[in-house]
């Protein structure tokens, strides 16, 4: 389907993603409603309930951990994060919140090819400019980030 055109893409997807909402309407959503909100099996339901919370919160803290690159706001303040410090001639810079972190990977893999220095001042759940007057820290940021670049 990757020659065919747009729109026969765009109905393909529409009708796809229709029936599969139909098949899970079906199959999955009415049996279990059914099941579950008979008495006997709510024990169950709430069993089932902390039984997912406890596979998917440690899932998801390791996913993160094998994903991201997150700098501390302690880490920002020295400039932040520095991948392969010794290159001189060509460098970036990863910057945001957790949005930006979970690129960090990425980044650290694109630059360790070509050869690119990386400075990472993403801080998941935070501001990468962590001082409380916005101007000396944007201030402090740039004098920072041109110290690392150059």
């Amino acid at each position: 389907m990757y020659l065919a055109s747009e729109p026969a893409r765009f109905a393909l997807k529409i009708g796809l993603s229709f029936l599969a909402a139909v098949l899970s309407f079906l199959l999955i959503e009415n049996p279990a409603r059914v099941f579950l909100n008979r008495r006997k099996s709510m024990p169950l339901a709430y069993a089932a309930m902390v039984c997912a919370i406890a596979l998917c919160v440690p899932l998801g803290v390791a996913v993160r951990k094998a994903n991201y690159v997150n700098s501390e706001a302690s880490d920002v303040v020295k400039g932040g994060l520095v991948f392969d410090p010794k290159t001189k001639n060509n460098s970036a810079m990863l910057m945001g919140d957790s949005n930006g972190s979970m690129y960090g990977k990425v980044m650290k893999e694109i630059c360790a090819n070509l050869g690119y220095k990386l400075s990472v001042i993403s801080v998941a759940a935070g501001d990468p400019l962590p001082a409380p007057d916005v101007k000396s820290a944007a201030q402090f940021f740039f004098c920072k980030m041109f110290e690392h670049l150059n």
